[in-house]
């Protein structure tokens, strides 16, 4: 739930109130340790944020878990003109988006924004909940490489497209991502400890001093962003640009057959392929684009130790890591808008959607008109 990174809870209650600000110190002066003397191997800043109060931040919570939504109900009708793992990849994206904002959003952020205690849940819960929507956040990563990776073998490599892309290899390709998602957050429940301890038992949570000061913590940290954007992005880039590069040259020699033809204009190969590609297209853009600031963030704080407060908007560094925050969560709910401008059947089917309730209005409408039309009393009958 909520991580306090080394804060001791003096600093806490502070926190506590006066919530609109973002309190940062240094590990040696606020939190004395008996290792006091020892070298810090990787430093940590003190993070009591409560920056759920930005008013854009809480227009884009509040947006993303209904977008996700209504993606989810509407791929499940597969009704979109979509292949059957194409929109498996979709609904694993939609589902880990909507759960990263239950947990990222609604779980760590509002929940204690408004119960405004940072010991009132215990440090098992606390913990547990940093695995969970860490988890989540990587399902949803990955699970975007492999629809490029589905993508880039069905247009460049018809050959194999029939035996990979498949509705059975799209499950186990996500089941896999998501176990091993799963199985890789499970050091973070141990990097944490108690702010403080109620009747033998821990509440809140914050980094330990074993993940500030040993070695083996700063190389998991390290592995863990590695794995989370940096491979994913290396990935996505290289698909994306073998896509184009193959797409370039098989569109010139499709060209030159189909100019000797009456139809040239008329090809539905190309009219699918081009959809296909800027679905692609989209969502990969929509993901090295917003997670383009966490990443030049954390290299920063990682080589130049940056010092400062996150709240305080006239420090760049601040205004960087809140604008890299909101994009990042921004990027769990932009898909269904992409599906959107791109896909010409989601769209009909969301408009759909829209005009249900009315629909259901009108038709309840009627049966209360019929009803009260026949209780009324006929015309009397002349004698």
């Amino acid at each position: 739930m909520f991580n306090v990174n080394d804060c001791n809870l003096d600093l806490a209650c502070k926190a506590l109130l006066q919530p609109s600000r973002l309190y940062t110190a240094h590990i040696g002066s606020t939190l004395p340790s008996e290792n006091s003397n020892h070298k810090q191997i990787h430093r940590r800043k003190l993070e009591c944020p409560v920056s759920s109060s930005h008013p854009l931040r809480k227009e884009i919570k509040q947006q993303s878990g209904a977008a996700n939504l209504v993606t989810i109900v509407i791929l499940s009708r597969q009704k979109c003109g979509l292949s059957k793992s194409v929109t498996l990849y979709l609904l694993a994206m939609a589902v880990s988006d909507l759960l990263v904002i239950v947990f990222f959003v609604i779980v760590d952020h509002l929940v204690f924004y408004y119960v405004k205690s940072l010991t009132f849940f215990p440090t098992t819960v606390c913990a547990l909940n940093q695995v969970i929507k860490n988890s989540f956040m990587d399902c949803s990563v990955w699970s975007t490489v492999a629809f490029t990776f589905d993508r880039f073998v069905a247009i460049c490599h018809q050959g194999f497209k029939a035996r990979y892309c498949t509705l059975s290899t799209a499950a186990t390709v996500l089941g896999t991502i998501w176990v091993v998602s799963t199985l890789r957050n499970i050091p973070e429940y141990f990097k944490y400890e108690p702010i403080r301890t109620i009747s033998h038992e821990g509440r809140g949570c914050r980094n330990s001093q074993d993940f500030v000061n040993l070695i083996e913590w700063a190389i998991f940290d390290w592995v863990h962003h590695i794995l989370t954007p940096f491979i994913p992005y290396i990935f996505i880039i290289i698909f994306n640009c073998l896509t184009v590069k193959h797409i370039v040259a098989s569109s010139s020699a499709r060209r030159r057959i189909r100019s000797r033809s009456n139809n040239a204009n008329n090809d539905a190969e190309v009219a699918n392929r081009r959809k296909s590609i800027i679905l692609m297209f989209s969502i990969s853009a929509n993901f090295i684009l917003l997670w383009m600031p966490n990443v030049i963030y954390f290299i920063l704080d990682r080589m130049v130790d940056l010092h400062g407060n996150s709240a305080d908007f006239t420090n760049p560094f601040g205004i960087l890591r809140q604008t890299s925050t909101m994009l990042l969560l921004l990027s769990s709910c932009v898909n269904t808008f992409i599906y959107a401008i791109s896909q010409t059947k989601f769209r009909n089917e969301l408009k759909n959607g829209l005009f249900v309730p009315f629909i259901i209005l009108i038709k309840i409408f009627n049966l209360l008109a019929l009803s009260t039309a026949g209780k009324s009393p006929g015309p009397l009958k002349s004698r």
